[in-house]
């Protein structure tokens, strides 16, 4: 098109990309208007820093955690259809990336494991006790928590405040505590939004006002109200600045250090090899075995996810 005199306006949060086929660089920032430079002439560091307003030293930080038993482990998970014969583990202090193209069966087993979809055959323990999970309520009582991939669709309650979003899993809980409409949610929200920097910080704001970031800030913080052994992300930085990528790849170090098991799904190999301890890659519904944070490559997961290896 570019050749047939046709003018393009690109829009990626890929900086790579944009750096690839672009002329021209436009950065935004807040809805103004940062800066236009030549792509030749800036870096994806220099975007960074003017998509961000501060500079971001590391956009995967990976914070020290000792990983200790294992926490989470499913064994021969199938629903019949899409997935089949899924296992592996997740110690506490871990993280484990799921990835593989789209299509793969990846979120699948996590809205399985969830209770959003039944299981044909599989075992599910939580630190080494098998539990039944047939609806997200008894997900939640055993300890597990999903961050959904599709944040408006399925993760937003979007005519809500930020508070109401957050307090939603603990509202009973709460309640039989006698702090509803005193200053329980209150006091929550007001936490999380401090802890995890969410901007603006106005808990009594309506959440479809705030930025992709943000809003993922606000649903990590809702599961981890209601005091989960192991959470489940699915695609968590999807659609969001770089910036807010760096903040949530904190939280989720954080999160590890403190001992919990987390299992992220991801299509972006540098932020499953960035993150993730250990990975597992899925192709047509069925998943390889775990590769170490060492033995990672961006061939060998493509490899594994392709079939150009044996999974």
């Amino acid at each position: 098109m570019k050749s047939q005199g046709i003018a393009i306006i690109y829009i990626s949060h890929r900086l790579k990309e944009v750096l690839d086929i672009a002329d021209d660089v436009t950065i935004l920032r807040d809805g103004s208007m940062i800066d236009t430079r030549p792509a030749a002439g800036i870096t994806a560091a220099e975007m960074i820093r003017l998509m961000v307003g501060r500079e971001v030293a590391n956009v995967f930080p990976k914070t020290p955690s000792k990983i200790g038993l294992v926490a989470f482990k499913v064994t021969g998970l199938s629903d019949g259809e899409k997935f089949h014969d899924i296992g592996f583990d997740v110690r506490s202090g871990e993280i484990l990336g799921l990835t593989g193209l789209v299509g793969a069966g990846r979120t699948e087993v996590a809205q399985a494991i969830f209770g959003l979809a039944p299981l044909a055959a599989g075992r599910i323990e939580i630190n080494g006790k098998a539990v039944t999970i047939g609806s997200p309520a008894a997900a939640v009582k055993a300890g597990v928590a999903y961050v959904p991939e599709d944040r408006k669709g399925d993760g937003i309650v979007p005519s809500m405040s930020v508070r109401e979003n957050i307090s939603l899993p603990v509202l009973r809980r709460l309640s039989r505590l006698g702090r509803i409409g005193m200053s329980g949610d209150r006091e929550l929200a007001a936490k999380y939004t401090r802890d995890f920097s969410i901007v603006p910080p106005d808990p009594e704001r309506r959440i479809n006002l705030l930025s992709g970031g943000n809003q993922q800030k606000a649903i990590i913080s809702r599961w981890l109200a209601a005091g989960p052994k192991v959470l489940i992300l699915d695609e968590p930085t999807r659609g969001v600045d770089v910036g807010a990528k760096a903040e949530i790849h904190r939280i989720i170090g954080e999160l590890v250090a403190g001992g919990m098991a987390v299992v992220m799904i991801s299509s972006e190999l540098p932020e499953v090899m960035g993150v993730c301890d250990r990975v597992v890659v899925m192709r047509d519904g069925r998943a390889s075995s775990p590769i170490a944070r060492g033995d990672l490559t961006e061939e060998r997961i493509m490899a594994l996810a392709t079939g150009e290896e044996p999974a």
